[in-house]
């Protein structure tokens, strides 16, 4: 069961789409691996790994985490659409999606399949602009906070859960309770850097008040390295 990133999921990742992730996070776990062994799959322009795409031994209660090395929003709307029938199609399984451009779900609401956990990577409730590409950690709140209105009003035909990981956890203020109140997600996975880049982390004390909080509040939490 080697290569879970969460402790829920009970397969190992499929990553059906290779190349390289736009948003170049500077703490990104991938890079050293994808150098390392060479991986020419995760190298240049965004690709179709056929062989993936073919798959469908999938069985009741499967729980599995889709492209943990590439953020799934970079592909062409062509694909992402595919994407989604693609998991639609596997209905005998659950799948986790996880961005960092949540505004791909408003984009895509009506099709959005039935069985995939929408989640969105949001470090913080404060900006870090020179760690990542990725859209501002703010204007990914603001999106989740959309999708969870639309999920709430019935604006979809079934009721995706929703997922955040706060991982690596960066220095918060007291608003980050706050929106994950507002948002109401299925559970939030909350976690440090392992790789030691020397982010503006807060202390593990605050930490742990944020996760009592939220487990007052009703929110699963799911601890990682803390």
């Amino acid at each position: 069961m080697t290569g879970r990133m969460f402790e829920f999921i009970t397969e190992k990742p499929i990553n059906l789409l290779g190349g390289e992730c736009p948003y170049g996070c500077v703490y990104c776990w991938t890079k050293d691996l994808i150098k390392r062994f060479n991986m020419k799959k995760y190298k240049g322009a965004l690709t179709i790994d056929e062989k993936q795409w073919k798959r469908d031994n999938f069985k009741d209660g499967d729980f599995i985490f889709l492209n943990d090395m590439l953020d799934f929003s970079a592909a062409s709307p062509e694909t992402i659409t595919v994407l989604f029938k693609w998991i639609s199609y596997r209905s005998q399984a659950k799948f986790l999606l996880l961005t960092k451009n949540p505004k791909i779900y408003l984009d895509y609401l009506h099709i959005l399949p039935a069985n995939a956990v929408l989640g969105a990577t949001i470090e913080s409730d404060i900006d870090y602009p020179l760690l990542s590409k990725a859209p501002s950690q703010n204007d990914r709140w603001y999106w989740m906070t959309h999708l969870a209105s639309a999920v709430r009003e019935g604006k979809r035909f079934r009721k995706n859960p929703l997922f955040i990981s706060i991982e690596p956890i960066l220095d918060f203020s007291k608003h980050l309770e706050l929106m994950l109140y507002l948002i109401k997600p299925w559970a939030v996975a909350i976690g440090r850097d392992n790789y030691h880049n020397n982010l503006p982390e807060p202390s593990k004390d605050k930490i742990e008040g944020l996760i009592a909080s939220l487990e007052k509040d009703g929110i699963k939490v799911y601890r990682k390295t803390i």
